[in-house]
């Protein structure tokens, strides 16, 4: 991030207003602290008439830079004046040439300059763009004004300047190649600006190649590969008419298959299996959605109460919603916790959003005291970062040659600069590196 300081490099006078001191500090920024120049309105003509500093070299800052903030500021002082308020500062356009006009989203200072030395701020609500739009012609308007026809009034100007910050944008060539048959996209090389995201979709990582300006980045390029998620029951819903007044601290929610709750159980007055029920419910939000699943794996610890009933039943199913998937198991142990291994069939991504483990009750019940279920998958989306090269680029000279070296650090890796830049009347030109060392020098562009 760089900060730059535009100064003018003209000014226009209306009236009976004179610069007649030191005429080269209305071309300083705010951090002049001496000899300001001191404008005079002299005793004929109306009250009030201005100062316009302009010519501000917008050409300072760089075409492709990003600006993220700018104020305009003005610091003096008043002398030889009343205590009645004046006109603060405020932008102006001069496009005519000869008439100043106000500018859409300028507005006058908080107030004017006093009579002690004071940075006053000059609002303006518009963009950057606006307002380097009005090149030579922006002016900051300043009022010079008198206590009476008989006596001059002065304005001490240290200078005044438009602060930027900005940013040059860095782009990099990043490129995805497709070594196997996979459906990737996009590949070739794409222009990215740094610290962005390149996103690839692909229905699986290993073929892929990635590169970063020349560099392989394929390693860094891991973000949900895959992987494996267990979840345990959240919470549950019941259906039917279910006894037993325990089964609300025993049914093992948030429990997995190696919890224990007793021999409680639940009991139906309905006759008929699937008239009640306890739906345990699964949350798998940390996968991906666009993820493909590979595998889904359910293990339920549980028990039928009394097996020798003829309408006993305590079954488990996996279930999306409403929708019934794999086959059902019948826990058939009667009293004593088995673990079951489920065929839970084959699933979706979103069909995981509605994942149920159903419980159903027959007349003498059973118990669920715990269950898990695995989940594996592959994501089809994967994200690399652009690397922040702009903050390594660490310059290390070395003086043990005949000739001197240049160094420029670019992703984790020294390299030999054949050329640098020197700046020369504003401008940036081309020197060998030795040259770049030279007494005298004071810049180098890498």
């Amino acid at each position: 991030m760089t900060t730059v300081k535009l100064v003018a490099s003209s000014y226009a006078v209306t009236g009976t207003v004179v610069v007649n001191q030191n005429e080269d500090s209305l071309y300083e920024d705010t951090s002049n602290s001496s000899n300001p120049a001191r404008v005079t309105h002299t005793t004929s003509g109306t009250s009030s008439y201005y100062l316009y500093l302009k010519g501000f070299n917008f050409s300072s800052v760089p075409s492709n830079a990003v600006v993220s903030s700018f104020a305009i500021h003005v610091k003096g002082y008043e002398s030889g004046l009343s205590t009645s308020t004046s006109y603060a500062p405020r932008l102006y356009n001069n496009s005519s040439g000869t008439t100043w006009s106000t500018i859409t989203g300028a507005s006058a200072a908080s107030s004017s300059f006093g009579t002690s030395t004071n940075t006053i701020t000059v609002p303006y609500t518009g963009t950057w763009d606006t307002l380097k739009g009005f090149g030579s012609n922006l002016g900051i308007r300043l009022t010079i004004r008198r206590s009476s026809r008989n006596t001059q009034g002065y304005l001490y100007i240290y200078g005044a300047e438009i602060e930027v910050t900005y940013t040059i944008p860095v782009y990099h060539d990043v490129t995805v190649t497709n070594n196997t048959s996979a459906t990737v996209t996009p590949t070739g090389t794409s222009s990215v600006l740094e610290g962005s995201d390149v996103e690839v979709t692909t229905n699986m990582l290993s073929g892929i190649t990635v590169t970063d300006n020349g560099v392989n980045v394929t390693s860094q390029f891991v973000q949900e590969q895959g992987g494996s998620v267990s979840a345990v029951p959240g919470s549950y819903t019941t259906g039917g008419s279910i006894n037993g007044t325990n089964y609300q601290s025993t049914i093992g929610k948030g429990s997995d298959t190696s919890n224990r709750t007793g021999n409680d159980y639940f009991s139906t007055t309905q006759g008929g299996s699937g008239s009640t029920y306890i739906d345990y419910h699964f949350d798998f939000s940390d996968i991906p959605p666009n993820a493909t699943i590979q595998s889904v794996s359910v293990t339920v610890k549980g028990h039928c109460e009394d097996t020798s009933q003829s309408r006993e039943i305590s079954r488990v199913q996996c279930y999306s919603g409403t929708t019934a998937k794999g086959s059902y198991t019948d826990m058939t142990d009667s009293t004593t916790d088995k673990v079951y291994t489920l065929s839970p069939g084959t699933w979706t991504r979103s069909e995981l959003d509605n994942a149920i483990l159903k419980h159903t009750i027959g007349v003498y019940g059973g118990l669920v005291s715990g269950a898990t279920w695995t989940v594996t998958y592959e994501a089809s989306g994967y994200v690399y970062t652009v690397s922040n090269v702009v903050a390594d680029h660490t310059i290390v000279f070395s003086s043990s040659g005949a000739q001197p070296e240049l160094y420029v650090k670019v992703n984790g890796t020294w390299q030999l600069v054949q050329t640098a830049y020197k700046k020369v009347s504003g401008s940036w030109q081309q020197v060998s590196v030795d040259q770049a060392f030279q007494q005298g020098v004071n810049y180098l562009k890498g």
